[in-house]
């Protein structure tokens, strides 16, 4: 794989910036996720209930500090997409389907879980620090 060439400054600071802005919204998830468990496994018919939302958590907090430190950044990056991913097909998706309010939110969530994977996946192919443990396929 060949690196692209260096960026200028002003386009690291932006690299940086874009960085920070990307992932510090996991790390506040996963807090959530952490302190609010029953709350979010109760109002979202979460599978796994409760221990799946304390593991959700626990994925993103590890992925917001693999980033912030920059080792296996890219391999959390790509497992944070694999996870709004998840989000969207076992959460989202069946409850646009219902219907209702709580419908018209799961598009939202679809939405936003959606762009949340493509800038995860993006972070991955061209931000990521630490490419040590990339997939073959990639």
């Amino acid at each position: 794989m060949t690196h692209p060439t260096p960026p200028s400054p002003a386009s690291a600071g932006l690299a940086r910036a874009g960085r920070l802005l990307f992932i510090t919204p996991f790390g506040v998830f996963g807090l959530m996720h952490l302190t609010g468990a029953s709350q979010l496994a109760t109002q979202y018919d979460v599978p796994l209930g409760v221990a799946g939302v304390v593991l959700s958590g626990i994925a993103m907090l590890l992925a917001t500090l693999a980033v912030y430190l920059g080792k296996l950044d890219k391999l959390a990056a790509l497992l944070l997409a694999v996870l709004m991913l998840v989000y969207i097909v076992s959460l989202h998706v069946p409850q646009a389907a219902a219907g209702g309010e709580r419908g018209f939110m799961a598009i939202i969530g679809t939405f936003r879980d959606t762009a949340m994977a493509g800038a995860a996946l993006m972070y991955a192919a061209r931000l990521a620090r630490d490419t040590r443990y990339t997939p073959t396929f990639l």
